[in-house]
């Protein structure tokens, strides 16, 4: 691995340094069956949203792609793996996944929480 400049480690070195799980999910059957289960998924995802930071589809025209992403706030990989494998798509092997660590380092992102009605925006 290179050396990182000084410079560069000053102006990095209070940035956010957050650490997650990605993991990036491929198709391994065809539409039809993945779509079959899609109730499952979606109802996995909602029985896991402590563990599921962000999750959803790649679009590309307006219409989604066979490609998913999922950022997971897991302890560690043990339990992002744990997360995935019993993910039903996943779980039924129409789907697999590559995991990745993913330092988030810059940016500004807002998050807005409704306390009235629990609905809220990330931007």
């Amino acid at each position: 691995m290179a050396t990182i400049p000084d410079d560069v480690k000053r102006r990095t070195e209070k940035s956010i340094k957050k650490h997650f799980y990605v993991a990036l999910q491929y198709p391994l059957a065809s539409d039809e069956e993945m779509t079959a289960r899609l109730g499952d998924h979606l109802d996995y995802l909602s029985q896991y949203e402590d563990k599921i930071f962000l999750s959803g589809p790649f679009v590309r025209d307006g219409a989604t792609v066979d490609i998913g992403l999922t950022v997971l706030k897991t302890a560690d990989e043990t339990e992002a793996r744990q997360v995935m494998d019993a993910e039903p798509l996943i779980k039924l092997g129409l789907r697999r996944y590559e995991l990745h660590l993913w330092r988030v380092q810059e940016g500004a992102p807002t998050v807005t929480i409704s306390g009235i009605d629990g609905t809220g925006s990330i931007s």
